[in-house]
């Protein structure tokens, strides 16, 4: 009864909304008549269902239900995924500072926090977990261990590790400690003259760290030109994208608006302060993760022909969420409004229909077209479409295979250890290469390209519709041949698959800041931006009425 109790504490609060924001008696009738039916319903199948029901689960399966008809941001969460959503939205937790996810079917970390605990006492990116404290992590993924890693300060766990191929378990005793999340984990100075900073989330610190960076890089060099990475950024926090922007726009400038069910529900939201640099040029990095609070950034940006806008299309989600605590556990996430850039444009990339259950993708009506400060157009696309989108370097399906499969981690994590003994910790890209095609061989590992998937469809079909032998032996020559090349596919790609070994190796033994100036070596992204920021002329073209 006690989560009867909190259902309908849901139900009392949404109508409680609607009773205070609608005067259609009308609609409130049918709320009216909708939750009585609701709960006749749940009383009498749970008074007189032929077997006894786990009330909790079937409201539950309800919610569940009752929010998928509607777009996929508004959840409600129980207790535990509520603390995970506070934790997004703040800037520290406590616990191991430790990535974990699934590897070659174990527990592996993937990423150490730089400067904490776990990388005090040694532990290594590639390090399967076999164990924490008591508890057998086989089979396991991070979130079924996300209660075992944290805890109270100061706290003690055990973590037994196995490291590198056929070694014995390592067992480490780590204390629990407050970690803090930086939302700017790197900024510099590139080409002597541009200042770099990278955002990934929006947090309740972001404004502050970006604002250090920026003072700190002034300090440094007089700079010729700003780049803000919000490449993979998904969000965070509207407030924090509003400070932000007000570290580089006008003070006066409209920098976002959102607007809700009722007329009475829409703000606009405008700069405050005085920028700290509202002059210097200014580009922004965005691809197809850039998100949410990422987007406000860019559209403003780009609206307010402050800076030029790169990369790749953003993801294209204009929905704003309220949290609504339902209870001392849960907490409804709902979208209440939608945002909208300085020139008025929405970028939620799909509509979402409450009434019903398919998705309309609105690709078929024509762009609308908005104009910036300097009179430039601008379109309600699909998200934030970039000033000049620049191609990415694209991998081979064959390589990509080798990515997704973890099979360069794997054996980096399991191999080069062992390489490293062996060849006196000197040896070749060659031999490495060598090397990694027997792992490949040692593994099992087949690569199936779509051709060879659209030769078994045809293989099948001959045999079906009864062709002629000639034809199907034909066609299982082919398959065979396909097959045998299949093996002999990475000498094609060595350069690409040599390459990713080489930076998987960096990422491990580098320290961060020479790990990122390393990977920016093959960056179209900030090559562009460094070139482009260089060049006035072509930079105030850009900007331009066209």
């Amino acid at each position: 009864m006690k989560f009867f109790q909190s259902s309908l504490t849901i139900v009392l609060l949404i109508t409680l909304g609607l009773v205070l924001g609608s005067s259609n008696d009308s609609y409130y009738s049918k709320v009216n008549e909708s939750i009585d039916r609701f709960t006749t319903i749940f009383k009498e199948i749970s008074l007189n269902y032929v077997d006894e029901i786990e009330p909790d689960r079937f409201v539950q399966n309800g919610i569940d239900a009752m929010l998928k008809s509607l777009d996929p941001y508004t959840v409600y969460f129980d207790e535990e995924e509520n603390q995970d959503f506070s934790l997004l939205q703040s800037n520290s937790y406590v616990g191991l500072g430790l990535s974990l996810a699934t590897r070659d079917s174990m527990l592996t970390i993937i990423g150490v926090y730089e400067g904490g605990v776990s990388e005090r006492k040694g532990l290594l990116v590639g390090d399967k977990i076999y164990k924490i404290d008591t508890v057998v992590t086989l089979f396991k993924n991070s979130d079924d261990v996300r209660s075992l890693t944290r805890g109270p300060v100061n706290s003690v766990v055990d973590l037994t590790v196995i490291r590198n191929a056929n070694r014995d378990t390592i067992t480490i005793t780590l204390q629990r400690e407050s970690i803090v999340i930086k939302s700017v984990p790197f900024y510099t100075i590139l080409d002597n003259s541009i200042g770099y900073i990278q955002l990934t989330r929006f947090s309740s610190s972001s404004y502050k760290e970006v604002k250090d960076a920026l003072v700190e890089l002034k300090k440094e060099k007089t700079l010729s030109g700003i780049i803000l990475d919000l490449r993979g950024n998904p969000g965070g926090l509207l407030e924090s994208s509003i400070s932000i922007l007000e570290l580089f726009v006008p003070k006066g400038s409209t920098v976002v608006s959102t607007k809700g069910r009722f007329a009475n529900s829409a703000r606009t939201y405008t700069s405050t302060i005085d920028p700290i640099d509202g002059e210097t040029p200014m580009t922004v990095l965005i691809n197809n993760e850039s998100a949410s609070a990422s987007e406000i950034v860019a559209g403003a940006i780009q609206d307010l022909d402050r800076g030029i806008v790169l990369g790749q299309t953003s993801f294209g989600k204009g929905l704003v969420q309220t949290v609504v605590p339902i209870s001392r556990k849960g907490a409804l996430k709902l979208t209440t409004s939608k945002y909208f850039t300085p020139s008025g444009r929405s970028l939620q990339k799909i509509n979402y229909f409450v009434h019903e259950n398919d998705l309309k993708d609105d690709k078929t009506i024509p762009a609308k077209e908005f104009r910036t400060i300097n009179n430039r157009v601008v379109k309600e696309e699909n998200g934030i479409t970039p000033d000049s989108i620049i191609k990415q370097n694209e991998y081979s399906p064959y390589v990509l295979s080798l990515l997704n499969s973890n099979l360069i981690f794997t054996f980096i994590s399991d191999e080069y250890p062992l390489l490293l003994e062996k060849f006196n910790k000197n040896f070749s890209s060659a031999e490495l290469f060598s090397s990694f095609e027997k792992y490949l061989i040692k593994k099992g590992y087949k690569y199936k390209s779509s051709m060879a998937d659209l030769l078994e469809v045809i293989s099948f079909k001959a045999k079906h519709e009864k062709h002629s032998k000639t034809i199907v032996n034909t066609i299982n020559d082919l398959e065979k041949m396909i097959q045998k090349e299949s093996t002999s596919l990475i000498k094609a790609h060595q350069s690409d698959v040599q390459y990713l070994l080489e930076r998987e190796i960096a990422s491990r033994k580098m320290n961060k800041k020479d790990y990122y100036i390393y990977s920016f070596q093959k960056d179209n992204d900030i090559e562009t931006a460094i070139k482009l920021l260089l060049s006035k002329k072509q930079y105030k073209q850009f900007l331009s009425s066209k």
